[in-house]
């Protein structure tokens, strides 16, 4: 198998990953006594066994998978040591001639080397909960795309040398950041039919004066999937006379959710003619995407299964549990949850069997789930979402139930969607018996 050379910024992706992306192992073939020292985060302690036949670790960590015969089939490997590792180290020797990995790499600079580099991705630790993760490095040093929690993650900000906050958004309002960063501000919807051309020049001007100043720039939206993706884009596209799909297909090989919607990537398209791109992209070459705030809310056909039921309903009332959905402000409709039982719950996130299904990438595949008591109160319990869930302003902590009283608003990561609760389980049977003894 081909062993390939990695890059100090290539080495750093490893960091930036997104859900879904392949999982990459990352192998330090130094002695014991030098890596309990400090190593890589995440990084096994693998030497050759006198057999010749297996990999032993010797790193005694918690990771979240354990080191076993064949644990890297299909997966990624980046080998690194001292400076100055070769090919032929045993331990790539063993692992070319096996075969079964995605791709094997080499980090010949060295541990020293990578430290000086990104001293905060090294330590002694081998806990799971150890690893530090950080928006995408569209251009090494300079520009950095990520979604609103990377925003919010002031102490990797510093870490990467960021001090200038594009954020478009919604409610870009809505982000709270200290003084000490410089800070421009687009409010759009990720929607097909809004223009995000005019927002060009600026983003550009502005990641600029962050260039020279050696001052790196974070771009985000909500889910760092669409309009910033266009932003970055954009610059790229300017910067290096890139074509747009150039420009996308490098912001998509460091960040893979980069996927502007349909009108978004017409008018990057559009804008090589301004800048004499005689190399034109397809603008048709993209998927059926129409933004994330197009649909109110989604939700999979038979999603709540025999468990609970969930339909949109109009006024009056039904029993059970009713949320107001509203997207900035304006009403988008009624979900009517059919909690009515103490042994009733529904699970709110992206994956399919969930009972309520959203769509919006900030959104965790199980990200929350409502309940209920005997006496009829309802509770929301935030299931250590990534994006977290926010209840009248306050971002509630992870597996602790929180009551939920009539009037109370959620939201869910990053969406623009709100939730009012118009009724719980104990409404809904104090209603029961007004209506029977009438």
């Amino acid at each position: 198998m081909d062993v390939k050379i990695i890059t100090p910024d290539g080495f750093f992706r490893v960091y930036t990953a997104c859900a879904g992306d392949p999982k990459t192992l990352i192998l330090d073939v130094r002695g014991n006594k030098d890596y309990a020292r400090k190593h890589v985060m995440q990084a096994y302690n693998i030497r050759l066994a006198a057999s010749g036949q297996a990999l032993l670790d010797y790193s005694k960590n918690t990771y979240d998978l354990a080191w076993s015969k064949d644990c890297w089939w299909d997966k990624r490997i980046i080998v690194y040591g001292a400076a100055g590792l070769k090919k032929d180290h045993p331990v790539v020797q063993f692992l070319a001639r096996d075969n079964h990995a995605k791709t094997l790499a080499i980090y010949r600079e060295g541990f020293e080397a990578f430290e000086k580099q990104y001293p905060f991705l090294c330590s002694a630790s081998t806990r799971n909960n150890a690893t530090k993760w950080f928006p995408g490095e569209i251009v090494p040093g300079v520009l950095y795309l990520g979604d609103w929690a990377d925003a919010e993650a002031h102490e990797r900000l510093d870490e990467l040398n960021i001090k200038r906050v594009l954020t478009i958004h919604n409610n870009p309002e809505n982000l709270r950041l200290p003084a000490r960063f410089q800070r421009l501000s687009f409010e759009l919807a990720d929607v097909d039919t809004q223009d995000v051309s005019p927002f060009f020049a600026p983003s550009y001007d502005f990641i600029e004066a962050g260039r020279a100043a050696r001052e790196a720039v974070l771009v985000h939206c909500g889910a760092g999937v669409s309009r910033s993706a266009a932003l970055v884009i954009a610059y790229l596209m300017r910067r290096f006379t890139w074509p747009a799909e150039r420009a996308r297909a490098h912001a998509r090989a460091r960040r893979s959710l980069v996927n502007p919607n349909q009108g978004f990537w017409r008018q990057l398209c559009a804008f090589e003619a301004e800048l004499g791109i005689t190399q034109r992209s397809d603008p048709t070459a993209t998927t059926d995407f129409h933004g994330l705030d197009l649909p109110p809310v989604v939700l999979a056909p038979g999603a709540a299964g025999e468990r609970v039921a969930v339909s949109f309903v109009p006024a009056p009332l039904a029993p059970g549990v009713v949320l107001e959905v509203a997207r900035e402000g304006k009403l988008v409709g009624r979900l009517e949850l059919g909690l009515v039982e103490a042994k009733d719950k529904v699970v709110i996130g992206r994956a399919p069997m969930c009972d309520v299904v959203l769509e919006h990438l900030s959104v965790s595949r199980q990200h929350a789930e409502l309940t209920t008591d005997l006496a009829g109160n309802l509770f929301l319990t935030d299931l250590g979402a990534a994006h977290r869930t926010n209840v009248d302003g306050v971002w509630i902590r992870p597996n602790i139930p929180r009551q939920l009283a009539v009037g109370a608003t959620v939201r869910f990561g990053a969406s623009t969607r709100e939730y009012k609760v118009l009724q719980v389980p104990r409404s809904a049977k104090v209603q029961g018996k007004k209506l029977s003894a009438g």
